[in-house]
């Protein structure tokens, strides 16, 4: 193993996708299935075991279905699930704290702007850099994330994982972690060993400059965000100095409970100046919430959670929403705040918004300093090198919406380096103006938050 006078570790962290629009995305297999190794091996790791959710197909008897059989398998698979969102439930308020503290950075757009990002992934992004570090690095990367024990935030992971894993059609949401290593790297094994075990990560050792490394790490970055992120990907590589990437990815398809049934072009009043977009519209039975200037209601997802839109009066501000506590205590299912459960008659657009946003002021600026500090980074439990530093931290996301589902991929890029109540009348709620959103998971957890400001 020769001596390298300049190291790069990439920690690369791609983030979430959330499927279930007309136009089929490529659906990943489970983590460490996809990439074909290169110079290296793709080691894959011990996945959590799910209950497949049962078809009828399956429980086919000389031709007819055996319903007692089905209806059996049924049961378990939502008992199952049942048991697995309850469990992550003691960590939903760490999770959504998190969250509340990100959006007022990432989320403060202004303008025609839209902003999207995704509180979940780039949480067990952190916990695995957390991992990678020590000391004071480490704890202040805790402490962003609410954790006052490294084994605890390890059990949150794994609680979140669990509850948000699932790889059949009922809702898929794939959840996919991955260690690289250069081989030109003295690292410690633990940290490996650490990452399979409460991260689910596969690891790969080898040349990561290569034309085989670099394949077989966008190969399994396209493959985990199913190739809705490609554009951004070719933009990752990895350089002669790069040692490590740590990556970790969502996959979700779901579709509404019940699709949007109709689509007509309409005004937008966007900040800068009405525009014309698709407007989606439906019709059911549903609840309305007030706040103190801001209504919102909810489109389930089928077997799934919903997606909130929050939409502020006339003249207020879509951030100052943001920053209203009953908001975030509404998303929590905590909110004491006036309701009205009728007819509802949703008006929302179609949503294709992207962005791309510098991680690391934000980060600094909640406190995660030492990592960035080649004079007070901590990188131990990584390596016995002493001179690393998170020199960049990108974010970039993506969120589609149109009459049956949602789609979405997000991720993020960490750079190291080395120095040397029900009423008759129908409730209108038309989306025609700035709002802010928030896709939520079947336990609660935020996959994806944003703004928009602009439809188109």
């Amino acid at each position: 193993m020769k001596y390298i006078n300049k190291k790069l570790i990439s920690l690369l962290v791609s983030l979430g996708m959330l499927a279930g629009c007309a136009s089929e995305p490529v659906k990943p297999e489970p983590p460490g299935n996809t990439a074909k190794p290169g110079s290296g091996e793709l080691l894959e790791p011990v996945l959590p075991e799910v209950l497949p959710f049962p078809v009828t197909e399956d429980y086919k008897e000389s031709g007819n279905v055996n319903y007692e059989k089905y209806d059996k398998a049924l049961s378990n698979w939502y008992a199952q699930q049942e048991e697995l969102q309850s469990r992550s439930q003691a960590y939903q308020e760490d999770l959504h704290r998190f969250a509340e503290k990100l959006f007022g950075h990432l989320l403060n757009v202004t303008g025609d702007q839209n902003a999207v990002y995704s509180p979940l992934n780039i949480y067990i992004a952190l916990s695995m850099l957390c991992e990678a570090a020590d000391g004071n690095s480490r704890a202040q990367i805790m402490d962003l994330l609410g954790a006052d024990d490294i084994a605890v935030l390890r059990e949150a992971v794994q609680a979140l994982w669990e509850a948000n894993y699932n790889t059949d059609e009922a809702i898929t949401s794939i959840l996919s972690n991955s260690l690289w290593l250069d081989e030109r790297l003295a690292y410690k094994p633990d940290l490996r060993q650490r990452l399979a075990d409460d991260y689910y990560a596969s690891s790969y050792v080898g040349d990561l400059d290569s034309d085989a490394g670099i394949n077989t790490f966008r190969n399994w970055l396209n493959h985990a965000t199913g190739d809705l992120l490609k554009d951004q990907a070719e933009g990752i590589t990895p350089t002669p100095d790069t040692v490590m990437i740590l990556a970790s990815a969502i996959y979700y398809r779901g579709r509404w409970m019940s699709a949007f049934e109709s689509t007509t072009e309409e005004v937008f009043h966007a900040p800068t100046g009405d525009i014309m977009c698709d407007m989606m519209h439906s019709e059911d039975t549903g609840t309305v919430y007030y706040g103190k200037n801001w209504k919102a209601v909810s489109q389930a997802v089928l077997n799934s959670g919903r997606m909130w839109i929050v939409l502020p009066d006339e003249g207020t501000d879509v951030l100052d929403i943001m920053n209203d506590p009953a908001v975030r205590a509404m998303l929590k299912d905590t909110a004491d705040c006036e309701s009205v459960r009728g007819n509802v008659q949703l008006s929302v657009p179609k949503l294709d918004i992207v962005s791309d946003l510098d991680l690391k002021d934000c980060l600094i600026e909640m406190g995660i300093t030492d990592v960035f500090d080649p004079e007070t980074a901590d990188y131990s439990p990584l390596s016995d090198q002493t001179d690393l530093y998170l020199d960049a931290a990108r974010h970039a996301a993506r969120l589609k919406t149109d009459e049956e589902g949602i789609e979405a991929a997000a991720y993020t890029v960490m750079i190291v380096n080395e120095t040397g109540l029900f009423i008759s009348d129908p409730i209108e709620f038309t989306a025609d103006r700035p709002f802010f959103f928030s896709l939520q998971a079947a336990d609660g957890s935020p996959l994806f938050e944003g703004v928009v400001n602009s439809p188109e």
